[in-house]
Order: structure tokens, then C-alpha cells, then sequence
């Protein structure tokens, strides 16, 4: 990968002053987004280089898909350090043909909708043990329900890891996600770099237990792509860190963004009630307006032309595709959240080769839990309208989502 170039010699009309990192683009996107969506493809400078930009649904769309052009591998270049969330391992997030394809083989059939459908009732024990604990007339969603929820789903239901040994993942997800927060060029904090090697010590043990005694399942599996040779023991540990990293949190985050966006829009929530074959138009409503993603990323392989935008080889291209979500070329009244719009295609979760792998899982829990809550509690109220945001660079995680709560009378 060659190094990212210099804005000498690039169109300076094109240069845009945006912040990809501002907290505001997480608290509140909506006033840039109505800006940005505007917006033919255009440099700005991100992480401290040069780099291409595009916003547009169709933009992104072309940029996601092609992967002659635009690679998923990371350049090792000063202040990447914040976007580094695995150690330097290849992933199937980070990888390209034909090691992309090699990774992605070794996970796809234990995320087929075959696969996951079998989780149906396991999730279903695990939500509703969660809205048992429930006490009172208010529920704190992300604490309460969509994080262990999330957690218990991926770690235990799909992975078969014991509750004991959660935390180490936990941790690891916590640390992974703080990297944003880094000084630029600062690296890796201590903290992160221990949280990582304690992971990789206990996969490592994994793999040794899974050597002498093998089971089904993910880890299984895994395991018999490391014996085999088609994984490499870094790239298992990769695999695993990707499965449970890449899963909980947006699976939390879209739990909990989908009850706030419920509760902050009571006649959407009412249709939902009266209509509930909405349930997946709902979801996908919930993805187009409050994304759990911001952008993703890719790099130019050669020098290209990004409809009229000239690349070099070696910059980063940025997908703002929660950006595209509320283009008015494909969404009619794009900032109006509304479950009865037409469903058309989302970006969220990707497109082309790097389609999200856990996309099934993730509509499956969240589909379980929104069921469940609606059933048990017949009237859900927003208790605090002002939400706090965290997560990744690339995330828009809420800190908490406050629901004041009626139970139904048969629970």
C-alpha cells in the first residue's frame, strides 16, 4: 500500500471542512447530515491526512461495491492508532480477496439464517429473564436489557462461552472502543494493549482445549480452521474478537436506539402496537435514522475518478453512509422518522463482500426484544429526552435510554 499523498496537487475548490470525530456527529448528526447529503464527492482532511469523502446514497453505494478500486486493508500510518481495533490483525472487516474470502468462510455458515434461527428460543429465555429483574416503573434500556442482552446472545447463546468468563471480553470491547478518544498519534493506550493480551490468552487456551477434546459450535469450528491450516492462530484470535466486539455493541446499540426512537415518537409506537407486521419495516427505520454506524472506510488502490472526484492511489475514501441515509434522491421526507415509509435498500449494514456477517443475529435480537418489551409493558414514556452518546469513532451508541414503564396486568 503506497502512503497517502499530500493535498498538493488535488483540487483545493473540493476541500470541505468536516469533523468525522466531533462529538456533535454523535450527540446530534442531523444538522450536518442536511448539509453533507448535499455534497458531491469532496476531500477534507481526517486523522490528520488528506482524504476522500462521499455522503450521497448512490455515492456510497459505488464506493462500498467496489472493491477493484478500494481496498479494506489498513495502512500502517501515523495517527491510525484510533481506527487500530485489532491489534494489527487481519479480519474479515479489514482484509481483502482472497483473504477476506479465506476469513469469511470460516464464520458464514454459523451465521446462515438456518444457523441462527435455532438461537430463537434461547433468546427468547434471555430477554425475558432480563425484564423479569426489572423492578418499579422505570427501566434503564441499556443497562438493563440491551447490553446483557447483547452480551449473553453472542458470548454465551452463540459462542458457548461461560457467564464467568465475560468480562474479559467485556473489557477488551471497552478498550477497543475508547481508542477514539486518544490523543492523535498517542498509540495504543497500556490499558488497551493488557486488555488485548488477556484475550488472546484465554483463546489461546481455547484452542488447546478444543485440540483435545473438539465440540460444535462457532468455537468449534474455528478451532478446526486453525488445525487445518486455514486459519493462522492470530487470525482466530482476530475471528473471535471481531465475532464478539463487531456483534455486541451494535446489537446493543440498535436495541436501545430502537426503544428511544420509539418512545421519543409516541404515534410511531402506537401504529407499531396496532400494526405489529411493521416489526421489520420498524427496524429498518430505526437503522436508516439513528444508524448504529457513522462511516466506514476503505483506500485507493490506483489512481481513480470517484464520479468527478480525482483519488489518488493510497487515500483514504470515507463512506458516511448514516449520512446517505436522508437523501432525498432516495427517501421521501428523509428526516421524518416513519415505520410506514417504503423499505429500500440500507447501507448500514453494508454492501457487496463486506455485507455485514451478523446481520441476521443482530435483526433476530433486536426483533426478540422489541416484542417482548411491548408485550410486557403496555405503555413505554421517555423519562430523560437528553441522551449521552459513546462508543467507537464509527459508532453512535446511547449511554442510557430512560423508559418510565406501565407492566400489563397478566405479568
Amino acid at each position: 500500500m503506497t502512503a497517502v499523498p499530500e493535498l498538493h496537487g488535488l483540487d483545493i475548490s473540493r476541500l470541505r471542512d468536516i469533523d468525522l470525530f466531533a462529538p456533535s456527529l454523535k450527540s446530534d448528526p442531523l444538522p450536518a447530515f442536511r448539509e453533507w447529503v448535499r455534497y458531491e464527492p469532496f476531500y477534507a482532511i481526517i486523522a490528520g491526512a488528506p482524504a476522500a469523502v462521499v455522503t450521497r446514497y448512490h455515492d456510497v453505494a459505488a464506493a462500498f461495491s467496489d472493491h477493484e478500486k478500494l481496498s479494506s486493508e489498513k495502512p500502517r500510518l501515523a495517527g491510525w492508532e484510533r481506527l487500530d481495533y485489532f491489534n494489527g490483525e487481519l479480519n474479515i472487516a479489514f482484509s481483502d480477496p482472497p483473504v477476506h474470502t479465506r476469513l469469511r468462510k470460516t464464520l458464514a455458515s454459523p451465521l446462515l439464517p438456518s444457523a441462527v434461527r435455532p438461537l430463537t428460543a434461547a433468546i427468547q429465555h434471555i430477554v425475558s429473564s432480563l425484564l423479569d429483574r426489572v423492578e418499579g416503573d422505570t427501566m434503564e434500556v441499556m443497562s438493563q436489557l440491551a447490553l446483557p442482552a447483547a452480551r449473553n446472545v453472542m458470548l454465551g447463546a452463540l459462542l458457548g462461552l461461560p457467564e464467568a468468563d465475560f468480562d474479559i471480553f467485556i473489557t477488551l470491547t471497552h478498550e477497543m472502543f475508547s481508542l477514539g478518544d486518544q490523543p492523535e498519534g498517542a498509540g495504543h493506550p497500556p490499558s488497551y494493549e493488557a486488555a488485548w493480551a488477556s484475550a488472546r490468552h484465554y483463546i489461546d487456551a481455547v484452542i488447546d482445549r478444543e485440540q483435545a477434546a473438539p465440540t460444535d459450535g462457532v468455537i468449534g469450528q474455528l478451532a478446526r480452521a486453525y488445525r487445518d491450516g486455514t486459519l493462522s492462530r492470530g487470525e482466530m484470535v482476530a475471528q473471535m474478537i471481531t465475532l464478539y466486539a463487531g456483534g455486541t455493541s451494535p446489537i446493543a446499540t440498535l436495541i436501545g436506539s430502537a426503544l428511544l426512537m420509539l418512545a421519543r415518537h409516541p404515534e410511531q409506537l402506537a401504529l407499531l402496537r396496532a400494526e405489529p407486521h411493521r416489526m421489520e419495516a420498524t427496524i429498518d427505520e430505526v437503522l436508516r435514522y439513528h444508524s448504529p454506524g457513522l462511516f466506514n472506510f476503505r483506500f485507493a488502490r490506483e489512481d481513480f475518478d470517484l464520479n468527478g472526484l480525482f483519488v489518488p492511489a493510497g487515500m483514504p475514501v470515507y463512506m458516511v453512509g448514516h449520512a446517505a441515509n436522508f437523501d432525498p434522491d432516495i427517501y421521501d421526507d428523509p428526516f421524518a422518522f416513519d415505520i410506514a415509509r417504503e423499505r429500500k435498500p440500507l447501507l448500514v449494514f453494508g454492501r457487496g463482500i463486506h455485507f455485514c456477517i451478523g446481520f441476521h443475529v443482530a435483526r433476530l435480537v433486536t426483533r426478540t426484544v422489541l416484542e417482548a418489551t411491548l408485550e410486557r409493558f403496555p405503555q413505554i414514556v421517555l423519562a430523560d429526552a437528553e441522551i449521552e452518546y459513546t462508543g467507537n469513532p464509527q459508532e453512535r451508541a446511547p449511554v442510557a435510554v430512560r423508559l418510565q414503564v406501565a407492566r400489563s396486568i397478566s405479568v
